[in-house]
């Protein structure tokens, strides 16, 4: 199942964006919806029995593919 979002902020004072915000914002997305998707509180997402059908696995940490 894939969901389209449209995200719209506005910012409520001047900000000073640094160089590659982007990688920023990536991150912090991606740490919040481990927080958010994670059911074994593990560190990591090497060796996680439910990796294949995680939310956060998928997008950001998938495995690789299986080399002909």
């Amino acid at each position: 199942m894939l969901t389209d979002l449209h995200i719209t902020l506005q910012a409520q004072r001047p900000l000073l964006w640094p160089h590659f915000a982007g990688g920023r914002i990536r991150g912090a997305w991606g740490r919040a919806l481990r927080q958010a998707a994670c059911i074994t509180g593990k560190p990591t997402c090497d060796g996680c029995a439910v990796r294949s059908a995680c939310a956060y696995g998928a997008l950001f940490d998938p495995t690789a593919p299986a080399q002909p």
